[in-house]
């Protein structure tokens, strides 16, 4: 008697082992109502390295970007499952072998119809002066371009690359030093500008290069969410430039990450920031760090509390606060967060040996506020996160609905969790190796019950209705 299962079985199947990619070939081989379903997770991530193959280097286990266009030439009915493509440089390789050449971009995207991402990581972009670039202007568009340490023979090679989109969702630009040479005219005169939603420019040596990059080829009035970094080698002249950009932008969103932050009240960047017009800002999120430097914790708080102060208030509707835990700070997890209180025996108010009256008064003040969460990232592998992480977590959580009850806006409190997986704010995701990512009855139930995904968690759950490892939290 033949057998049909429910597609949303066959497809939980599937979603189990979507990491995993030796069992993928063998499901794929059950019959071909599998095979389409496992096509997708198979080949809608691909990583490529930005160099040939080598004599004397073993790449089997690689696939050089060459390489890549010429098998998907040859198969061209796999090409609609590729949703996310990475260009990377392999470290062990010399500098000449991280070049890519522009057309070999628009190639790729052309090719691949159905791309929503593509990440360039620590790549030379160069173009070709024979390659007429100009007929494909403005013909692509994506959800995600990141642009992580790119580097280039000329100005013009970055601008080529943006000018190629006629939108894009989020453009990501991390670790930009610049260093590209003279500014000719005839590099940053393009007719048509992209419309970028939402523009994220972490880590950013040289923002003022940067700002004539995207000022050439972003219609900035259409830029709606800003993300940068608060750091110690943001000079004056780079804040100018920072703001300068945001000038002609209605932000709705901003995005500040606090990691490389310094003594807060030397920011140059947080003392103008109460000069720009945010009347439309309904989002504020911010991103810190806990790891073996009380004092960095303490500036990166300071950092927060001092970019509040300064900003507009009254029409946020929404704050986020993303806590990464890396492992050098977990070592040292239950000196630095005074968890248990030692007179009454509960969990302490001073989450983090922070002061938080000066955080509560901020968020009173917040008339309109709907949702305060806290999203909690322990950067470890599913196997080894243990019940002291689930302790500490749970101690995370009371400490904060103490503080909320507290302060009367408990209602408004949401938090959530994220294992496994370290998070990049250029949105390229750091996953733990395949080798670790063992699919055992134990990794299951813990990716059950702390929602691991193979992309970043963005949603929060109220705490009112959250339980994890079986433990109930009531607010």
């Amino acid at each position: 008697m033949q057998v049909e299962l429910p597609p949303k079985l066959i497809d939980a199947i599937i979603y189990n082992f979507r990491t995993d990619r030796k069992t993928l070939f063998y499901c794929a081989l059950v019959c071909h109502g599998w095979l389409d379903r496992c096509r997708y997770y198979l080949f809608r991530q691909i990583t490529v390295t930005a160099h040939p193959r080598t004599p004397n280097v073993n790449t089997d286990n690689l696939l050089d970007v060459h390489t890549f266009l010429v098998r998907l030439r040859s198969r061209r009915h796999l090409a609609h499952y590729v949703r996310q493509v990475r260009i990377e440089r392999r470290h062990t390789h010399g500098g000449e072998g991280q070049r890519v050449a522009l057309p070999v971009i628009v190639v790729m995207l052309r090719m691949l119809p159905e791309l929503r991402q593509l990440h360039l990581i620590e790549v030379l972009l160069y173009p070709l002066n024979n390659f007429p670039l100009e007929s494909h202007r403005g013909s692509f568009s994506l959800a995600r371009l990141s642009l992580q340490n790119v580097a280039a023979t000329s100005v013009g090679s970055i601008i080529d690359v943006l000018s190629l989109f006629a939108s894009i969702e989020t453009l990501a630009i991390s670790h930009f030093k610049g260093d590209l040479g003279p500014w000719r005219p005839s590099e940053i005169s393009v007719s048509q500008k992209m419309k970028v939603a939402r523009l994220l420019t972490f880590h950013v040596s040289d923002v003022e290069s940067l700002a004539k990059i995207l000022d050439a080829t972003v219609e900035m009035t259409e830029v709606k969410h800003v993300g940068f970094t608060i750091a110690k080698n943001m000079s004056s002249s780079h804040t100018n430039s920072m703001l300068r950009m945001m000038s002609p932008i209605e932000i709705c969103s901003l995005e500040f990450d606090c990691r490389r932050c310094y003594t807060p009240s030397t920011s140059p960047i947080i003392e103008k920031l109460m000069f720009q017009p945010f009347n439309a800002l309904e989002t504020i999120r911010f991103h810190i760090a806990l790891d073996k430097r009380v004092d960095r914790v303490d500036e990166q708080w300071e950092c927060l509390i001092s970019s509040l102060t300064v900003i507009p208030r009254s029409s946020v509707k929404t704050l986020s606060i993303h806590i990464h835990f890396d492992s050098m700070g977990r070592d040292r997890l239950a000196e630095m967060i005074e968890f248990i209180d030692p007179d009454t025996k509960r969990p302490s108010e001073h989450l983090f040996s922070l002061e938080w009256s000066a955080f509560t008064t901020m968020v009173s003040s917040m008339s309109n506020l709907q949702t305060l969460s806290f999203h909690i990232a322990f950067n470890t592998i599913p196997m080894e996160y243990t019940a002291r992480e689930s302790q500490e977590y749970d101690a995370i959580c009371s400490s904060l609905v103490k503080i909320a009850s507290r302060e009367g806006w408990q209602d408004r409190l949401a938090i959530s969790r994220q294992i496994g997986i370290w998070e990049s704010l250029d949105g390229v995701d750091r996953v733990a190796p395949p080798k670790t990512r063992m699919l055992t009855s134990r990794s299951l139930y813990l990716a059950r019950c702390v929602a691991l995904h193979p992309v970043l968690s963005s949603g929060f759950i109220p705490l009112s209705r959250y339980s994890f490892l079986g433990k109930n939290i009531n607010v």
